[in-house]
């Protein structure tokens, strides 16, 4: 057989499972999950696919007892199963008699291709030049799958097929491999029902660039060149620096002591140029191209620097751009390009970030780089595929200098805070600057590394060393005008480097200190070098080893001691990176590490010690550590200074406290963290309060810490979970002072933990009258039984007829006074009027005093938190009794977003007679939506502009689906300037149409207040609305959180309207005689929210300003068609009317409704029947026989919804004697 190439098209969902695959790549895992498994299957496939298109070809097929393996000729073999049922897989190929074999049996069926090398002699397929054949091939596809599909071929070439019903499949097998001259056809892959389909024979047509971008309208790619001034070492130089000397009498001071470096850098002035190898993608058509060896080593690149391309084989441009085979991937050839950059023809010459580093190149004009790939496909050359041109953009990466990298690993060596005062520190905030300036740039010359102060420290004892590669990174800058450059400057991993031909270099100074010549590096640290190219660089601490008593060189670094010479202390190694191109082997940047062998921080934790408890208030708060304590857990504690401890006089000589600017104590944590040398980090914390120290000199006395908390600090720690006792913990650092200098003391410093409880209030509403509140859904009678906390109710009701309250008269109106339902607050109240902190307080006159009035008041106990908190009373939180708070009543959040029904209403009938009814629905909503603080001020809405619920005065309602929210209630502050209470608070319900349809929703209420069942059915249809009550100090403004802060108010239906009898008319009767006609006021029984019935209490048509009883005569239903419809639609000749004082009111069908007046206080029955008038019929057309209406009563008071129709009964009975 021929060889066969094997390319893999394979659908994205297929699942193989992968077996014993052996590569560079670990295929045969335990796949567990269908995902993990896809995942390995296809990573399988595209390395496979890799392979063959780079020229591996299957050398063999054979089959396993759960699938087939197949092997290739670069020595990898994959396993392909049908799953784990063991079934084995049939190998299906064509044998040298042209027939197809079946596990080397042959079938008899001959085929079209080319013969294999195995099987029988047989009957040959026909070759189909000329003369009629038929040929066949095992089907793998829909119908065809498990069958011989026939193929015959005319004598003209034309194919038509068959499928036989002879199975090809070998009883009992599971997966097939189907090799025949062009594929491996894979049928019963576990995973897919289709059958996998590898090419093996697709030869390279053409080559297509996948442009980057678009330059003066071409497809093109950019280059990007590295430009540098190379460094060269030089002889080194001396020069003088200040070491630190301990003086004990007066702190400390700096000497200046001279040094010797032995080796120094010089840059040149010229510029060289790095032109690293870029990847560029070209799509291959066919996706599945093999790609020769030949093909592989022989690219080349066809070029030019003219406004045309020449198409001729070479390289003609000045950038010179050569080609490298790198991969096959996804369909596409990888190739690496290099050329010289700075040559190519379009230049980017705009420092688009104004860095002043690259070189000044020279854009021309006038012309512009092409080039395209070209890639012979046999060593003849005799076909060459040509790629599609693409213009070259070629931009610059600068260096601009080596860095310390901003890592979690290199921030632990790297030295932050300055020990002296010529320290300086390595920041964040000035990255692009040395050391010199606070920056993370390294020291670019060896004379600043070596007069100035170490940057990064290493401990003594440290045997793990400090990882170079991982402390430094390289800040780059970048020209290109292209959307990818996006920031000034980038830090450069290793990774990044390697991609553009650069990698570091790490070598040790030799560098000596003072007249002594005691040397710094070679002789205290190490450097291990990596094995290979690209390893890691590491440095260590060590001792000394003296090979002579005199000779002042005659000493090495000691490997033996690695880790363990504490003498090596102070001392200060230092290291030169050197960034180097791989290249042309030259230094592109070269930096210095200013090392500080210490002794490592082992921080001594005193015994913690215990504040107590703080209270909530307005004011502060200060307590103190007592004397005794600090000496017995802080003076006489194991490990300060010694294991004995230490007296005051030697604790201040060697430790001061850390301090703030303004003179207060840092405040430090203690995170879970632990250093380098396995030490807990202790870290600066947002501050609790005020931590000071209390000094006292002498040796007499002890020195103390105060810890002071305001309102503030509570604020700060209110979302803590442990709410509302809060524990705190800060850490006091005692840090050795500074001319201790490189001691073991200088790096223990003392931390002293403290502990506070923060504690917060919290109220219940201390005075409900029981016999005005009410369970949920209840009218109980024995309030007394419920339970305070049940009792979250109260009913609104309209005023009572012929009362006053207070200086107002009733008159029907929803004002109903809150604070009357809970008991005379004696307490007393310091009244501010409008100066209240400074009038500041939010809605000057929507707020509320407790004096020697009705109103609430507030208890703080224990049983208030749940669970019961035994510190929560009135004597811990003194700001906030009764007779120093102020109060709102506010419309709750709860009520916010929530849906209520409108009132329902028939608004017709059906052919059979029976009831449509409607019905709107609302969203309730308040103009604020923040939930109130538990420790909120009552200014914070005006200064913080935060909308907290307890401002919201306003309660709105919108339809749902459409419309705009209505104001449907208020509450009002001092509704009345002349009322006895100096202040209070009202529920108004608003007179308007959304208001009174959510009013009206009870239909019927039977007043027997004992009938649980009926009531709670009543109530449940009420419109009820939640109330909050928000307390604050009247001096500060502090809120104080109430157990249960709001209650619900059930506003009551004032009005109730039944249908009275069915009516009766009889036809043919005298006009305005009995018969034809009925009394309005007859047709509707009313009785208000006391079940009090009008027609007892005849004034209450005036009180309840009963305007309208009416009927539209256009709207009344009968049956006389004998199906239900509204009598306009029926007939024109059978008439109502509306008559009042002897005038039909109607225009025929409508009657105009009366929106305002009601029958005068006092009048009789018979004048508030005249007043809303009769319901007239007559009918001159014909005689009838009985017939049914249904008239819809509109009736109109003053809390009436806009669809209150009272629909009543009714005969028109036939036609008189006829």
């Amino acid at each position: 057989m021929r060889k066969k190439y094997l390319s893999a098209l394979l659908i994205g969902t297929l699942l193989l499972s992968a077996g014993t695959f052996q590569s560079c790549k670990d295929y045969d895992e335990d796949i567990s999950g269908l995902t993990q498994r896809v995942e390995a299957v296809e990573s399988l496939v595209k390395d496979l696919q890799s392979q063959i298109q780079k020229g591996a070809v299957i050398t063999d097929v054979q089959k396993t007892d759960q699938g087939v393996v197949v092997t290739l000729s670069n020595g990898n073999s994959f396993e392909l199963t049908n799953g784990a049922d063991g079934k084995p897989g049939t190998i299906v190929t064509i044998g040298e008699n042209g027939n197809w074999f079946l596990d080397g049996v042959d079938s008899g069926k001959p085929s079209r291709g080319e013969k294999g090398e195995q099987g029988e002699p047989g009957t040959p397929g026909g070759d189909g030049s000329g003369s009629a054949s038929v040929y066949y091939y095992p089907g793998v596809n829909g119908e065809e799958n498990g069958y011989w599909v026939k193929v015959s071929v005319a004598a003209d070439g034309t194919e038509s097929k068959e499928v036989t019903d002879t199975s090809w499949k070998v009883s009992g097998s599971g997966l097939t491999a189907i090799w025949d001259e062009g594929s491996l056809i894979l049928d019963g892959v576990e995973g897919t029902d289709e059958p996998v389909v590898i090419t093996l024979d697709a030869d390279l047509r053409a080559l297509i660039y996948e442009p980057e971008m678009v330059l003066d309208g071409n497809n093109a790619m950019e280059y990007i060149y590295i430009p540098y001034k190379p460094y060269s070492i030089s002889e080194g130089t001396q020069g003088g620096m200040l070491v630190h000397q301990i003086q004990t009498a007066v702190g400390y001071e700096e000497r200046e002591e001279k040094y010797t470096v032995k080796e120094t850098t010089i840059q040149a002035q010229g510029w060289e140029f790095l032109n690293p190898t870029y990847t560029k993608e070209y799509h291959m058509d066919p996706t599945t191209a093999i790609v020769p060896e030949y093909t592989q080593q022989n690219l080349n690149v066809v070029s030019n620097d003219l406004d045309f391309v020449a198409t001729q084989r070479g390289r003609a441009a000045a950038s010179d751009p050569t080609a490298v085979f790198q991969d096959v991937e996804d369909g596409k050839m990888l190739v690496g390009l290099t050329m010289d950059g700075k040559k190519v023809k379009t230049q980017e010459t705009v420092d688009r970030y104004d860095l002043g580093i690259f070189y000044p190149a020279v854009n021309d004009p006038k012309q512009i780089t092409d080039l395209a790939i070209q890639a012979p496909l046999d060593e003849d050359e005799t076909e060459v595929i040509t790629s599609t041109f693409a213009s070259v953009y070629a931009s610059q990466i600068a260096v601009e200098a080596i860095a310390y990298e901003n890592s979690s690993y290199a921030n632990d060596y790297i030295i932050k805070t300055p020990q002296f005062e010529t320290d300086k520190v390595v920041g964040p905030e000035t990255v692009h600057k040395t050391p010199l300036e606070g920056g993370r740039h390294l020291y670019d010359d060896v004379k600043d590394a070596a007069e100035q102060s170490a940057t990064v420290e290493i401990a003594y004892n440290n045997k793990g060393g400090i990882n170079l590669n991982e402390l430094v990174t390289t800040h780059v800058g970048a020209n290109s005008q292209r959307s990818w450059n996006t920031q000034s400057t980038y830090a450069w991993t290793e990774d990044e480097l390697k991609a553009h031909g650069m990698k570091y270099n790490f070598e040790q100074v030799r560098f000596t200190i003072g007249d002594n010549q005691t040397e710094q590096s070679q002789n205290h640290s190490i450097l291990k070098k990596p094995n290979g190219e690209y390893g890691d660089t590491y440095i260590y601490p060590c001792g000394v080893r003296s090979n002579s008593d005199t000779d002042i060189i005659d000493s090495e670094a000691d490997e033996s001691l690695l880790g363990e010479s504490i003498a090596s202390v102070g001392r200060t190694p230092l290291i030169r990176v050197e960034l180097t191109d791989t290249v042309n082997n030259r230094i592109v940047s070269v930096g210095y590490i200013k090392f500080k062998i210490v002794y490592p921080e082992t921080p001594i934790e005193t015994e913690p010690f215990d504040l107590g408890e703080y209270y909530y208030s307005c004011g502060e708060a200060t307590k103190k550590i007592a004397w005794h304590a600090i000496e017995m857990k802080l003076l006489n504690a194991a490990g300060v200074v010694s294991e004995g401890g230490t007296s005051k006089e030697t604790f201040d000589a060697l430790y001061e406290i850390v301090k703030n600017a303004d003179g207060s104590v840092t405040q430090w944590i203690k995170t879970d963290k632990q250093d380098v040398n396995g030490q807990p980090i202790y870290e600066t914390a947002s501050h609790v309060g005020v931590i000071n120290e209390l000094g006292d000199d002498g040796a007499e006395t002890t020195d103390v810490l105060s810890w002071t908390l305001d309102r503030a600090d509570f604020v700060q720690c209110v979302n803590d979970p442990t709410y509302p006792v809060v524990t705190e913990t800060r850490y006091v650092k005692y840090t050795p002072k500074k001319y201790l200098g490189n001691s073991n003391f200088n790096k223990e410093p003392v931390y002293l933990p403290i502990s506070i409880e923060l504690r917060y209030p919290q109220a219940i509403m201390a005075n409900k009258l029981a016999k005005y509140w009410y369970a949920e859904n209840s009218m109980n009678e024995s309030n007394d039984a419920i339970p305070v906390a049940d009792r979250q109710f109260i009913h609104a009701n309209v005023e009572v007829p012929n009362t006053t309250t207070d200086v107002k008269t009733a008159d029907c109106d929803f004002y109903f006074e809150i604070d009357s339902r809970f008991e005379l607050n004696k307490t007393g109240h310091s009244d501010l009027g409008q100066d209240y902190i400074g009038g500041t307080w939010p809605g000057a006159d929507n707020v509320c005093w407790n004096r020697n009035e009705n109103a609430p008041t507030f208890d703080i106990i224990p049983a208030a938190w749940n669970p019961a908190q035994s510190w929560n009373t009135d004597g811990n939180f003194s700001s906030f009794t009764d007779d120093k708070l102020a109060y709102y009543y506010y419309f709750a959040l709860n009520n916010n977003n929530k849906k209520v029904p409108g009132t329902q209403y028939i608004s017709g009938f059906d052919a059979s007679g029976n009831p449509v009814y409607a019905q709107k629905e609302y969203i309730l909503s308040v103009d604020n939506d923040t939930e109130n603080n538990p420790v909120m001020l009552a200014t914070d809405p005006a200064n913080l502009g935060i909308d907290y619920e307890f401002m919201n005065t306003a309660l709105y309602a919108t339809p749902v689906g459409t419309g705009s929210r209505t104001k449907i209630a208020s509450l009002i502050y001092n509704l009345e300037s002349g009322h006895t209470r100096k202040h209070g608070v009202w529920l108004q319900l608003e007179n308007n149409a959304v208001a009174k349809d959510l009013l009206n929703v009870p239909e019927e209420w039977s007043g027997k207040n004992t009938d649980a069942a009926a009531a709670a059915e009543l109530l449940k249809a009420t419109l009820d609305v939640t109330i909050g009550v928000a307390p604050f100090n009247e001096e500060c403004g502090a809120y104080l959180p109430l157990q249960n802060p709001e209650f619900g108010t059930e506003i009551l239906k004032p009005v109730y309207t039944n249908p009275g009898e069915p009516i009766a008319f009889e036809d043919a009767r005298d006009g305005n005689t009995e018969g034809t006609k009925v009394n309005l006021a007859d047709l509707v029984n009313f009785y208000d929210w006391r079940t009090l019935q009008f027609a007892n209490n005849l004034d209450y048509y005036n009180y309840y300003e009963v305007s309208d009883i009416t009927v539209n005569p256009e709207d009344i239903y009968t049956n006389i068609s004998g199906e239900w419809k509204p009598l306009k639609d029926t007939s024109l000749d059978v008439e109502f009317h509306v008559v009042r004082g002897g005038t039909v009111v109607d225009n025929g069908y409508t009657t105009p409704v009366r929106l305002t007046g009601a029958p005068a206080a006092g009048s009789p029955w018979s004048q508030i029947v005249d007043y809303y008038g009769q319901l007239t019929y007559t009918n001159n057309t014909g005689t009838v026989v009985t017939f049914d209406i249904k008239v819809p009563v509109k009736v109109v008071h003053k809390w009436s919804q806009e669809t209150l129709v009272i629909w009543i009964d009714g005969t028109v009975n036939r036609t008189l004697h006829n």
